[in-house]
């Protein structure tokens, strides 16, 4: 279904991607987009006819928030258009005839379906609203800057959604990233955050790759640092001489390498390729050369076929890095991994409680619930 919009139109907005960086970006600057072109937007879904709900397709809980709050909306008689907006809008097929997907893949679309002054692609945001961000992460700094570098990725996980909702690598040329940073610079911004879904995709369909963009980034301004919002870690290995050279600078000060498990085997079945071990001794060698860097990790556990063994190596492998986020897995019906014979309640069910103990005691991050997006406490 397709609408266009004009800015007598009133619109509500729903987040239900609060929790992720590319989803508060580009939520972000929709909400610009509204503001700057005068939209009415109320803060009452009664006296709204138009309502714009920003999606989110990793875990089930997330999805879950999206179709419900979507179905809460189109069961209010009044509401007479909806736009799915974000990821759950690149994958989800059947919809009502009131609503319109735009995915943030293709956020352009936005200026086919809304009239405007100000197009989307003019609209810059560097930093989140906390009223459209909550943030895991003990390392979060609000006054670091983001800058979108690449959506999509080359990589092919086989539990994730990301790629089902924005298939391929599309990255922003870096002469666009290059006047961007340099703006901020000239603001008095020196911290840049580089989001992307893989940074070490980054440049895979321009014939670049994303440490050859770093190394153009700092020379910008020898006050410029860096933060890799996430980072791939076979990209990590297949470059672990140059990420050397650019973590030896001392101006990478983060670095998220989401490592997922600490089994080869449970790595295997994510179709993730790479040895965790050869990723741990990478992650040692930076540390040794740039130790103020913060190294941050995922790990999804109660992967189907998990075993305790393969659990405790995942636990063991936590100790590498400064702060780690546990997911608990989630079945996303349209991925490879959903086939698999899935853990049994009662052992999930214990292990979530270790991994909460363990994380009271360490102190070094987040226990996240797959059914309702939120930190287990």
């Amino acid at each position: 279904m397709s609408f266009t919009f004009s800015t007598r139109d009133t619109f509500f907005l729903v987040n239900c991607g609060e929790t992720c960086e590319m989803s508060a970006l580009h939520f972000g600057k929709v909400v610009r987009f509204f503001r700057l072109n005068n939209y009415r937007l109320s803060n009452q879904l009664e006296n709204a006819e138009n309502v714009l709900v920003n999606s989110c397709c990793v875990i089930t809980g997330k999805v879950n928030d999206v179709e419900n709050k979507l179905q809460f909306v189109l069961a209010r008689p009044h509401v007479k258009k909806v736009v799915l907006f974000g990821c759950f809008a690149g994958i989800e097929t059947a919809s009502d005839q009131r609503v319109m997907r735009i995915s943030s893949k293709a956020i352009e679309a936005i200026n086919t379906h809304f009239e405007h002054r100000v197009a989307i692609e003019d609209i810059s945001v560097t930093s989140f609203h906390p009223d459209y961000f909550i943030p895991y992460q003990q390392s979060y700094d609000p006054g670091v800057r983001y800058v979108l570098i690449a959506q999509g990725c080359e990589n092919r996980c086989s539990y994730c959604n990301i790629k089902n909702a924005k298939g391929s690598t599309k990255s922003v040329p870096t002469a666009d990233i290059i006047r961007e940073i340099t703006t901020s610079v000239g603001e008095g911004a020196y911290e840049f955050i580089l989001l992307a879904d893989d940074c070490g995709s980054y440049g895979a369909d321009r014939n670049s790759s994303f440490v050859e963009l770093a190394r153009t980034l700092l020379e910008i301004d020898p006050r410029v640092r860096l933060r890799v919002h996430y980072l791939f870690p076979a990209a990590l290995l297949a470059r672990r001489g140059e990420y050397e050279e650019l973590l030896r600078t001392g101006r990478i000060t983060y670095m998220n390498v989401p490592l997922q498990s600490g089994s080869q085997r449970i790595l295997h079945l994510m179709n993730r390729a790479y040895d965790p071990g050869k990723v741990l001794d990478t992650i040692r060698r930076l540390r040794e050369l740039s130790p103020k860097t913060w190294f941050y990790t995922h790990f999804i556990i109660n992967f189907p076929t998990e075993t305790d063994e393969d659990f405790s190596r995942t636990l063991e492998a936590s100790a590498h890095f400064d702060e780690c986020l546990f997911m608990n897995y989630s079945t996303n019906p349209r991925t490879a991994a959903a086939g698999l014979d899935e853990v049994d309640s009662c052992r999930r069910a214990h292990r979530l409680a270790v991994v909460h103990d363990f994380l009271e005691a360490n102190g070094k991050g987040l226990l996240i619930d797959d059914t309702t997006a939120g930190p287990v406490v």
